[in-house]
C-alpha cells in the first residue's frame, strides 16, 4: 500500500519495480491532509508521509496487500473507492529488482545473489500478484494498469478521480538498471513464475 486518499476517493496498491514510488510522489500531491500516506525508502525529498500510524503502531505500510488494507478501513469507503496498482513485463521487471539490488547504495547491504545466472536460480523474484489478487486468484483492485502505459494510466486515474492530470515528472529509484540478455531457459523460468499476473496483463 502506498495512499489511501479519502479526499479523492482511491486506493493506491504500491508494487514492486512498477515506477511504484515515482507514482506515489506524483499521487501524493493531490491528496489532503487527512489521507494515509506511507513512508518512502529511501526517503524522497518533499514527500510527506502522513496518518499511516494506529494507536498500537505502525497500522499502515509500504506495499502493503490490498486484502489486509481492507480490514483497516470502513467497508463502505473501501467498496466506494477507486483501487488500484501497476503491473510491468516479468523480464523486464526482474532485470529492474536485480540492477536495484546490485548498484543502489541503499540495497547492497541487502543483496541476496552472486551474479545474474544465480539471481534466476535463486528464484527470489518480485512477484505482486497477491497484493492485489485473493488467495483464489480472483483481482481485488478495480484496474491493474500496465507499467508500459504510465502516464497515460495516471491521466486515467486523474480522470476518473477529479483531479487535473499532470505529466510525470518525479524519476525516483532509476539510473541502476543492467544490460542483460536473459537465456531462453532464464525467460521460461521467470516467465512461469509470474504465471498468475501474466494471465491478468497478457503478458508472454
Amino acid at each position: 500500500m502506498a495512499i489511501i486518499s479519502f479526499s479523492r476517493g482511491f486506493i493506491f496498491v504500491k508494487t514492486t519495480k512498477t515506477a511504484g514510488t515515482s507514482a506515489e510522489v506524483h499521487l501524493a500531491r493531490h491528496c489532503g491532509p487527512e489521507d494515509i500516506i506511507t513512508p518512502i525508502f529511501p526517503e524522497v525529498q518533499g514527500h510527506q508521509p502522513r496518518n499511516y500510524e494506529g494507536p498500537e503502531g505502525a497500522t499502515f505500510f509500504n506495499h502493503q496487500p490490498l486484502a489486509d488494507i481492507c480490514t483497516l478501513l470502513d467497508p463502505a469507503f473501501f467498496s466506494s473507492t477507486f483501487k488500484f496498482c501497476f503491473e510491468r513485463h516479468p523480464i523486464d521487471k526482474c532485470i529492474s529488482h536485480y540492477s536495484m539490488f546490485k548498484n543502489s547504495a541503499f540495497h547492497t547491504d541487502l543483496r541476496f545473489f552472486a551474479d545474474w545466472d544465480d539471481y534466476v536460480e535463486q528464484g527470489r523474484f518480485p512477484i505482486d500478484h497477491t497484493r492485489y489478487m485473493d488467495a483464489d486468484g480472483r483481482l481485488l483492485v478495480d484496474r491493474a494498469y500496465p507499467y508500459e502505459r504510465l502516464q497515460g494510466s495516471l491521466d486515467d486515474v486523474a480522470q476518473r478521480c477529479a483531479f487535473q492530470p499532470e505529466p510525470l515528472t518525479v524519476r525516483e529509484k532509476t539510473g541502476w538498471r543492467e544490460t542483460i540478455i536473459p537465456t531462453p531457459a532464464q525467460r521460461e523460468s521467470i516467465m512461469k513464475a509470474f504465471c498468475m499476473s501474466n494471465a491478468l496483463m497478457g503478458y508472454t
